[in-house]
């Protein structure tokens, strides 16, 4: 695994664009589930991305999309910083990129996503 930031820190060489957001929410259900892409622009080569995620959130898929095509990517979680998510590619990025993941994560009692009886 190669090393992540500092805490606190992302990838400091890529910059994101533009975010595309699709969750589902079944208050029914006891997870909600979603897909983010991503549009970046990577300054210097690199072949691993990392992304601020909340602990709880569950990185269920990741892929990328470049000029040259789609690729799978390969999700990473440090286990001392499980806030950190990170998308790793076998090729360097380099340029403009895509970066899609999915995602499922628990409803909380009171903050972030959660569910509330109205009766």
């Amino acid at each position: 695994m190669p090393p992540p930031p500092a805490p606190a820190a992302l990838s400091s060489n890529v910059q994101p664009t533009a975010y595309r957001l699709d969750v589902t929410v079944d208050p029914a259900a006891p997870d909600y589930q979603g897909r983010v892409d991503i549009d970046v622009t990577v300054d210097t080569a690199t072949r691993t991305v990392w992304l601020s995620a909340g602990a709880d959130l569950q990185v269920t898929g990741a892929s990328v999309t470049t000029s040259a095509g789609d690729a799978v990517a390969t999700v990473l979680r440090p286990p001392d910083q499980p806030e950190l998510v990170g998308v790793t590619t076998a090729t360097p990025l380099a340029g403009a990129a895509t970066l899609h993941l999915a995602f499922a994560g628990a409803y909380r009692e009171r903050d972030g996503l959660f569910v509330q009886d109205a009766g």
